[in-house]
């Protein structure tokens, strides 16, 4: 099949990057073939001229890129707006069997305002799949439900996403995909050393903050590594405009006080720097929950899996990976492939949880690392990549082996018909 991927703008990209890059490998490794391009709202792009600093870039499965973004070439940047681009796009992507939307639908910020070129990019004679990663269909991207008619149906990578595509479209529910190597053996517990490694864009619901306010009680001999960047980080660093809340009660940064007690913090790094730092390491720490996300299902990180495929012990949340306090999700299990941190475990709970899972025994570790192999099946990037090419078929598939048509809730109705009218411009 000759394929294509598409990405509208959108900051922030996190984990979509990682997603996009295996689930591309995937398709290659069962002999598809995969284009990629990148869509903007205007009437003409201007080429670059400037040469780019590559040193910051690793080779993609087609292009370059960071953790932040690809390095697209000029000919893959395509504008959309008005009659004549639509036309060209149409003849474009019409020469291809299936086009999956990394970003289902355009976002509402600014640049968009008064978009009512973006929905017409949908009619086109090919099969077509939108995936959603998050769980803020509902706030943010309603007008999904628009495509209805349109597309073949919407990926959930997780049951929050799936869960939350409520828009009379079939959906089914394809976890994210990863490289499993075929030679399972890792570094054993007892081989690594003691510490942490925590590894996110910096968003609120991260909650990187929770884990830094713990960082004072952790065992000395316990590394501290914190990765990452993003907007929480400027609030938490910023000279003169951090928030209150990532003070202490005395007016100091929590983060000041963190790297007094042995904190290191490293920005974004490519995958094999991870991997690297993943296998050295004893645990991986996800400190995200949300109490909206898990009111609709599981919502859990690549990270979680990436700690697992390089026999790092995850220590996550109750909210965070599954939808119950519990902390028992549909793939993940509290203290059997994870390591449980209550979502309002105060800094010295945290603290003490993180002290266990860097001491725990050998039998003990041995059953989470065990625990953690016997679900990675099912994020195999070429098992994945098969489930897409299933669904494009309207065959049984993903985690759950099946399709479903979910009725066209209202609230992502009426939430759609205002961002249609009063964000993008169309005619009630």
């Amino acid at each position: 099949m000759k394929i294509l991927f598409v990405m509208y703008e959108l900051n922030n990209l996190g984990g979509i990057i990682n997603f996009t890059e295996h689930l591309g490998v995937g398709f290659q490794e069962l002999g598809h073939t995969v284009d990629f391009v990148q869509l903007r709202w205007k009437e003409n792009l201007i080429n670059r001229t400037r040469e780019a600093n590559m040193s910051k870039y690793m080779q993609g499965f087609i292009y370059p890129y960071d953790q932040e973004n690809w390095f697209f070439p000029n000919e893959k940047r395509l504008p959309y707006k008005g009659d004549v681009n639509i036309k060209k796009w149409k003849l474009f992507a019409s020469k291809f069997d299936l086009v999956i939307w990394l970003v289902p639908v355009p976002t509402m910020q600014k640049q968009n305002k008064g978009n009512t070129d973006w929905i017409e990019l949908y009619n086109i004679p090919v099969k077509q799949i939108c995936i959603v990663h998050d769980g803020n269909l509902v706030r943010s991207y309603p007008h999904i439900c628009e495509l209805e008619g349109l597309i073949t149906g919407i990926v959930g990578v997780h049951p929050c996403g799936y869960n939350s595509a409520l828009c009379g479209i079939p959906r089914t529910m394809i976890f994210n995909p990863q490289y499993i190597p075929e030679d399972s053996r890792v570094p054993s517990y007892e081989s690594r050393k003691k510490g942490f490694v925590s590894l996110q864009t910096f968003k609120r619901w991260k909650r990187v903050d929770d884990l830094v306010r713990a960082v004072p009680f952790i065992d000395n001999d316990i590394k501290k590594l914190v990765i990452g960047f993003g907007m929480e980080y400027a609030y938490m660093t910023s000279k003169d405009k951090c928030k209150e809340e990532y003070k202490t009660e005395s007016g100091e940064k929590i983060w000041d006080v963190a790297l007094g007690y042995g904190m290191e913090h490293m920005h974004f790094i490519h995958p094999p720097q991870r991997d690297k730092l993943l296998r050295k390491y004893r645990t991986l720490i996800d400190s995200s929950w949300s109490k909206v996300y898990s009111q609709t299902g599981d919502h859990f990180n690549r990270v979680t899996i990436e700690a697992m495929i390089q026999g790092a012990i995850p220590i996550a949340r109750n909210l965070g990976v599954s939808d119950n306090l519990e902390g028992n999700g549909v793939i993940f299990k509290a203290n059997k492939n994870y390591v449980m941190a209550p979502w309002d475990a105060t800094p010295k709970e945290y603290a003490e949880i993180i002290n266990y899972a860097n001491n725990m025994t050998s039998s003990e570790a041995s059953g989470y690392m065990d625990a953690g192999f016997e679900v990675l099946e099912y994020f195999d990037r070429k098992w994945v990549a098969e489930q897409y090419i299933l669904f494009s078929q309207s065959k049984d598939c993903g985690f759950y082996n099946k399709i479903d048509v979910p009725k066209l809730s209202k609230k992502i109705s009426d939430q759609s018909d205002k961002h249609m009218t009063q964000f993008f411009g169309f005619e009630d």
